[in-house]
Formats: structure tokens, C-alpha cells, sequence
């Protein structure tokens, strides 16, 4: 005849390995959501701090500013002007601010400004 559980005596061994062994899991998969995610917030903030630097960088070219330092970003800028436009003095330059390995552009932008008088 089958002994009858006792109540009192608690998990065996064997339960309580297999309950840590699927707590492990349960946990390494939790943690490694949390990683992920963290990592992406960080790549995010990143790419937001770089947009704001290339906003901040178009807003000084645009206010009229000589801008030789540009970080850790690259600077491409291009004369469009159509013709007969140069002789009203007048330039439309083509503004591309880039990633620093010049792959991704992060802002674009056309300005059409008096041209400076050569001196």
C-alpha cells in the first residue's frame, strides 16, 4: 500500500533543484531583456545628442557664423546656385551635416544667402 504524503516534510531535493534550475532561466531571460533594453535607451540618448548637435551646428552656419569645428561630425557644403543668380549677389548652397564617418546624413538643408564681397 502507497505511503500517504506527509505534509510536513517539505520539497525533495530533486523539486527544489528543478525549481532553482527553471528560476535561472526565467531570471537569465529577464535580465537579458533588461540589458537589451537598456543598451538600446544609451544608443537612443546618443543619437538624439548627435541630432542636437548637427541642429546645433546648422543654426550657427545659418546665423552667418564661420564654423570650423564641427565635432565628431563632417561638414559638406555646395555651391547650387543656378546661373544668373551669382550676379545679383545672391548663392544657394546645398548644407549636409554628416556622421563622423560620413555614411548617414543627419541634416540637410538648402541657403540661399548674399554672397560675402571679396576684399
Amino acid at each position: 500500500m502507497p505511503r500517504r504524503p506527509d505534509p510536513e516534510r517539505g520539497f525533495t531535493l530533486l523539486e527544489t533543484l528543478v525549481a532553482l534550475a527553471i528560476l535561472s532561466l526565467v531570471m537569465v531571460a529577464a535580465f537579458g531583456g533588461i540589458s537589451d533594453s537598456l543598451n538600446r535607451t544609451v544608443r537612443q540618448q546618443q543619437e538624439l545628442d548627435r541630432l542636437a548637435q548637427a541642429e546645433n551646428l546648422m543654426t550657427r552656419i545659418m546665423a552667418g557664423e564661420k564654423v570650423s569645428e564641427t565635432g565628431d561630425l563632417r561638414l559638406s557644403v555646395r555651391d547650387i546656385s543656378p546661373e544668373g543668380l551669382t550676379e545679383k549677389g545672391f548663392i544657394l548652397e546645398h548644407i549636409r551635416i554628416l556622421d563622423k564617418t560620413g555614411d548617414r546624413v543627419l541634416l540637410s538643408s538648402q541657403w540661399l544667402h548674399r554672397r560675402e564681397e571679396e576684399q
